[in-house]
């Protein structure tokens, strides 16, 4: 269950990366049209201010795809829960861009007036002409944030869940396990039997042969008095 669940976030990342290079891209063709490095423009926020806000987008769509390709194998989970933030964040920059465009497009249309290159004018000319595209994009979007959210912290409860039962076992246990010998099933080697034989003896043969098998003590002197009378007139 974990793994299907890190492959599907490593795959919701990916497609965030796709995405993440095709907004970089446009804001890398809007900043080589505009010659906004050479001209030093880009010094001035009240001109550059939406090709900045498209390019910090795709970084953030890149830094989110980054993080949810390689937390689950790095960080020790500390990349997978800020991948889920950056997810969220996203999604709320979203909403609030898509919520501004359905309740009032005139405050778009005159935040486009600010812009004085006018690409924010051209995206929305864009997006009246292509309905339809627009809506796909944007749920598609939408939609990759906020799975890459729930799988994010989906992953990060099974290792949890995983990392209390382990903890539980260990305690309740407390075994330490040790490899087996060679031997252990099955019949004995002859090895093992003459290693038993020797521990068995060495340490018990002295003791063994202090005692005596019969009588007493050699100390004590065994008195054999000779038959009884009744057996000495019967022989």
């Amino acid at each position: 269950m974990r793994t299907c669940v890190d492959d599907s976030v490593r795959v919701v990342a990916f497609c965030q990366i796709l995405a993440a290079a095709a907004a970089l891209v446009f804001g890398v063709k809007m900043i080589v049209e505009d010659g906004i490095l050479k001209t030093g423009a880009w010094k001035d926020l009240s001109q550059t201010w939406f090709v900045l806000a498209v390019t910090l987008y795709g970084l953030a769509l890149l830094k989110c795809g980054t993080l949810g390709l390689f937390g689950s194998s790095t960080c020790n989970g500390f990349c997978l829960d800020f991948h889920a933030l950056v997810a969220i964040l996203l999604v709320c920059a979203e909403l609030m861009v898509l919520g501004l465009y359905a309740s009032d497009r005139s405050a778009l249309e005159k935040l486009a007036t600010k812009d004085p290159f006018g690409h924010l004018q051209c995206v929305m000319t864009w997006v009246e002409a292509n309905q339809v595209g627009f809506i796909a994009i944007a749920a598609t979007l939408l939609s990759l944030q906020c799975v890459g959210f729930i799988l994010a912290w989906s992953v990060r409860i099974c290792c949890r869940a995983e990392t209390k039962s382990g903890a539980g076992d260990l305690m309740e246990s407390d075994y330490e396990y040790a490899p087996l010998s060679p031997g252990t099933y099955g019949s004995p080697s002859v090895a093992s039997i003459k290693q038993q034989y020797k521990q068995t003896f060495n340490s018990n043969g002295d003791v063994a042969h202090k005692q005596p098998l019969l009588g007493k003590d050699k100390g004590q002197s065994s008195s054999f008095k000779g038959p009884s009378a009744p057996t000495a007139a019967f022989v």
